[in-house]
């Protein structure tokens, strides 16, 4: 087990337990349509936290032993790949949703955070290709 692959299963991990704890705290509080910022806060600060710990148990676990190769390059592309298409396909779902209820604002500047993300996205492309020109 690669160090990259320990630290993923550790940050899995976390992310299940605060977001299983997130999904509890809204369900007691009345659902989805309290707002539950403070909670949101709690679990931003509980990943990091718990985070930062489990990673390092993680490394600290495997030490000595395997380190990240090409297989690792190549898994956490097609992950990367994965997730980027479902942040867009989420993203346009928020976008429609703010447009059918007529959220302006929200509509406005989810559209705007797209073509901002793959403006900067291209732009880091470009600059990678020069970079390895």
């Amino acid at each position: 087990m690669t160090e990259r692959e320990r630290i993923t299963g550790a940050v899995v991990l976390v992310l299940a337990a605060v977001g299983g704890w997130f999904a509890w705290q809204l369900s007691s509080s009345g659902g989805l349509t309290q707002p539950a910022g403070g909670s949101i806060f709690l679990a931003v600060f509980a990943i990091t936290v718990l985070t930062a710990i489990g990673a390092a148990l993680a490394a600290l676990v495997g030490r000595g032993r395997t380190k990240v190769d090409e297989r690792d390059h190549r898994i956490a592309l097609r992950a990367q790949f994965v997730r980027g298409f479902l942040y867009l396909a989420l993203a346009f779902a928020l976008l429609g949703l703010a447009m059918m209820s007529g959220n302006a604002l929200l509509a406005n500047v989810i559209f705007l955070a797209i073509l901002g993300i793959e403006i900067v996205s291209g732009l880091v492309m470009l600059a990678l290709y020069r970079m390895s020109a």
